[in-house]
């Protein structure tokens, strides 16, 4: 009776433990292929180059992506092909930066295939290089104006409060309630205040004369701006975090 008993356990323990291995299986490969919230954040800068006397307007997306605490970053990068410098051909790539949230370090990923490696690198600093990430605040700033639109939302209106000649004229801070539910952030603590969050920046130099450049700069306009996508296919993400474990990185 008592070695039916312990075969009959035996038995039992082994169905539970079947059991239980196939669901933290389950669990582990939902999550591979479980839902992303994604970000898209546009950008608009003017640039004048050099030996050109005309302001360029550039534009450029970064797209974000986020799992639990994971989050990868779509950071924008270019292809040029020059001949005898004429450009023949021009393609638009991304790079990757992978990293866990509240965590100082990250790996930047040129492109997923055999020949890359996964590099290290301080998340503060790419975001701020690459992901065009800024912490906007009213330092420095002097309020004029809240143009209301709904309870929670609105904009408002800001003058540069300081004796730089050459620094911007008027900044214009966007805030939607809609968006509080979204993991990005211009300003934690601008979003926090007001109850609502900021997703969109604008900074406007007036036109004037431009004491590096020795000439009188027409009016430009730099724009931050964000907003959720409806799309949670994870399927980028998922390769991301397989090529990183392929290259040794422990997730």
């Amino acid at each position: 009776m008592i070695i039916s008993f312990i075969n009959n356990t035996s038995k039992h323990t082994l169905s539970v433990l079947l059991v239980l291995f196939f669901f933290h299986s389950a669990c582990m490969s939902q999550k591979d292929v479980g839902r992303v919230t994604e970000i898209r954040m546009d950008i608009h800068y003017p640039v004048l180059p050099i030996d050109e006397d005309s302001i360029r307007n550039l534009y450029d997306t970064v797209w974000i992506q986020y799992c639990d605490s994971e989050i990868l970053y779509f950071l924008p990068a270019y292809r040029i092909e020059e001949v005898d410098g004429e450009v023949k051909s021009f393609s638009r790539d991304s790079n990757y930066f992978f990293f866990h949230r509240d965590s100082a370090y990250g790996y930047f990923i040129k492109h997923l295939d055999s020949s890359a490696i996964p590099l290290k690198a301080k998340v503060d600093s790419i975001l701020r290089i690459r992901g065009f990430h800024n912490e906007y605040t009213t330092r420095g700033l002097k309020y004029i104006e809240t143009i209301r639109y709904a309870e929670k939302r609105f904009t408002e209106k800001y003058v540069y409060d300081g004796t730089n000649p050459n620094a911007y004229d008027s900044v214009f801070y966007s805030y939607d309630g809609s968006f509080n539910k979204l993991p990005y952030s211009f300003s934690l603590g601008l979003d926090s205040i007001r109850g609502a969050k900021m997703y969109k920046a604008q900074v406007i130099f007036k036109e004037k004369f431009h004491k590096n450049y020795n000439k009188v700069l027409p009016r430009v306009e730099y724009l931050f701006q964000y907003s959720g996508t409806d799309n949670s296919d994870p399927t980028t993400f998922n390769k991301v975090r397989d090529w990183l474990r392929k290259n040794g990185v422990d997730l």
